[in-house]
């Protein structure tokens, strides 16, 4: 699973922007929120198991 940011709507997507989260397979599900105004929030399916990571944004 990848974040992927674009910060041109969606024209390109750079790869230093790219955030692996995880090279397993079986995850499924996934929301995208925004924490603050310097982090983002991810909720996904694992096995078994709901996952929620934080992620700082850099400037």
């Amino acid at each position: 699973m990848t974040i992927k940011i674009s910060l041109d709507d969606g024209l390109s997507w750079p790869e230093k922007y790219h955030l692996k989260l995880n090279s397993e397979t079986g995850y499924g599900y996934s929301c995208l929120t925004v924490v603050d105004e310097k982090t983002i929030g991810i909720l996904y399916e694992g096995t078994k198991i709901c996952i929620f990571k934080r992620y700082q944004l850099m400037s």
